[in-house]
């Protein structure tokens, strides 16, 4: 009888973890997100995440692309910028692009890239530590998206107001001081990646 149940039990946790590997889950920073496959139904908005002909959003394969894959991609004018453990990427797609286009590369599910994507855990707290400020203005480091001008970009966050106070184009990041109360408007604009 014990050897039954423990037999029994072993094939229920094989069929339980089965089950939990074949599920896709996004391993963001801040939490779990289970993406379901929405192409069909899903509808680009240019009011969230878009910026110079591009919609920023979170694309998630079947399985992870290989070369040849890749290589179609890029063909078709889509930016892959980082991995996000399972088969997800940050992507920047052009407007240009349609939903079979999408299917036709393995893509089986589009996440929305939201203001929550773009902050630390200790940005999103808002304690600061007192070496975070230069004459009671906010020392942050900022990256923006790789597919842009980084010389515009400098030219409109100075624009915006910060003061741009160290440049590092090979990484798409500058170092710049602002006022506190301006910090929510500057995660908002939408070249800003994180």
């Amino acid at each position: 009888m014990l050897k039954t149940r423990i037999l029994f039990t072993s094939l229920l946790s094989m069929v339980f973890f089965q089950c939990l590997s074949q599920e896709k889950i996004i391993k963001f920073e801040k939490g779990f997100t289970t993406p379901t496959n929405n192409l069909e139904q899903y509808q680009f908005n240019t009011q969230n995440a878009y910026y110079n002909g591009f919609y920023y959003r979170f694309i998630t394969f079947n399985k992870i692309p290989n070369q040849e894959k890749l290589d179609l991609i890029k063909n078709k004018g889509i930016a892959l910028f980082e991995y996000v453990p399972n088969n997800t990427y940050l992507a920047a797609l052009p407007t240009s692009i349609n939903i079979t286009n999408l299917s036709s590369l393995g893509v089986y599910s589009i996440q929305e890239f939201e203001k929550k994507h773009k902050t630390s855990k200790r940005v999103d707290k808002g304690d600061f530590p007192d070496w975070a400020y230069n004459n009671k203005l906010l020392n942050l480091s900022v990256r923006i998206f790789s597919n842009i001008s980084f010389e515009n970009t400098i030219q409109l966050l100075e624009n915006f107001g910060a003061k741009v106070t160290l440049k590092l184009p090979h990484t798409s990041m500058v170092n710049l001081e602002i006022p506190e109360k301006k910090l929510s408007q500057l995660i908002s604009l939408p070249y800003i990646r994180f």
